[in-house]
């Protein structure tokens, strides 16, 4: 029992820092940036299931509040939290939630089950982002799709086939979230 909680808290700590260390990866797009952030979520929430993926998500955006830079662009602080982008952020809590439960319940060998996995986490994202960004910033529907969601969507594609790739072959190697207990290591 023991041995079990220290290694649920090593991994969250573990997927908290691979999603500071994606958040840093940077392309400036406006007010959004183009990061690794969403492909650490999504493989967060394959990897880990939603009850220690939740936990991994939430330590992040509990370090990211008290002022450590783990944010896009190594930003902190309340203020982010509460911005523009914070929607975002607040959606990454679901994925785990959303995902995680339902990779649990589909076919673990089939590559394809950990895509469509994924979308409606991917969809809770940037839902909750888009209304987030719109009112925020007092925009249009329009101009936030424009601004806040249609320029990532290719992007963001590819993170979620990269993502169902690792969590597959997680899967396939025994370990991660689904796993047999015998064999699992996650």
């Amino acid at each position: 029992m023991a041995q079990r909680k220290v290694r649920d808290m090593t991994l969250t700590a573990v997927f908290a820092a691979l999603l500071a260390i994606c958040s840093q990866i940077v392309i400036p797009l406006g007010v959004i940036p183009l990061t690794l952030q969403t492909a650490a979520v999504y493989m967060t929430a394959l990897a880990l299931g939603p009850a220690r993926g939740t936990a991994a998500i939430g330590l992040y955006i509990l370090l990211g509040a008290v002022g450590l830079p783990v944010f896009a662009g190594a930003t902190a602080g309340i203020g982010v939290l509460a911005g523009p982008t914070a929607g975002f952020l607040w959606g990454f809590l679901l994925v785990p939630l959303i995902s995680g439960t339902l990779i649990g319940k589909m076919k673990q060998n089939r590559f394809l089950s950990y895509i469509i996995a994924l979308l409606p986490g991917f969809l809770a994202i940037f839902g909750l982002g888009l209304v987030w960004l719109k009112y925020t910033m007092a925009l249009s529907w329009t101009a936030a799709l424009t601004m806040g969601v249609l320029p990532y969507l290719p992007g963001d594609c590819g993170k979620i086939v990269l993502a169902a790739y690792v969590g597959h072959r997680l899967y396939r190697a025994g370990v991660g979230y689904g796993a047999s207990k015998e064999k699992r290591c996650f």
